[in-house]
This record gives C-alpha cells, sequence and structure tokens, in this order.
C-alpha cells in the first residue's frame, strides 16, 4: 500500500482519499481505523506510588519532562506517564525529550 500526504495552504479540512481497484481487507481495515478517529476516547494512565491509574484528560495542568522521565501534574497530584505525544480533542500536546 501507498500513502501520499499532498499539503496544500488552501485546504480547509483534512480529506482522506483511497484510490484501489477493488475492496480488499486491507482497505477495509484502513476505512474503519480512519472512520473511528474522532470517537476514540483518549486513556492515559499514570504511575504513581507504584500504582497506575488511569487520568481524566480534562484534569490535566501540564505535562513536562525531568531526568528522562514524562511527568503529568493534574488536579490530583503529580503522575509519571509514559506517553511522549498525546492526541486531545483540538490540540496537540507534545512532548520531547
Amino acid at each position: 500500500m501507498k500513502l501520499n500526504i499532498n499539503i496544500d495552504a488552501e485546504t480547509k479540512e483534512p480529506e482522506i482519499m483511497i484510490t484501489t481497484a477493488q475492496m480488499t481487507e486491507e482497505v477495509n481495515r484502513v476505512v474503519d481505523f480512519v472512520s473511528r478517529l474522532d470517537d476514540a476516547p483518549t486513556i492515559i494512565s499514570g504511575i504513581r506510588e507504584d500504582k497506575v491509574e488511569l487520568l481524566d484528560p480534562d484534569h490535566i495542568v501540564k505535562i513536562y519532562a525531568e531526568d528522562s522521565k514524562v511527568f503529568t501534574q493534574t488536579d490530583n497530584g503529580t503522575y509519571q506517564i509514559r506517553l511522549r505525544h498525546m492526541k486531545r480533542k483540538k490540540d496537540w500536546i507534545t512532548v520531547s525529550l
């Protein structure tokens, strides 16, 4: 499968176009994956005091790197996270070390 990305400053909304001779299982999987992107919940797990907890993205105050580890500060405290990139509904939060 080939992937082409066309950057066009005039484009108002991203568009995905699939060109294929016939519908295949591979094409169906791509269509299914893309159609679920907006509906997928963001699940973030954080580690605090050797316990893993699920974190609500709406309660994250900040994300920062310290000593080659990534941490998040929430309303309930500080957690170490393993994420490097996290997609939120309308924006991207990127943490790079």
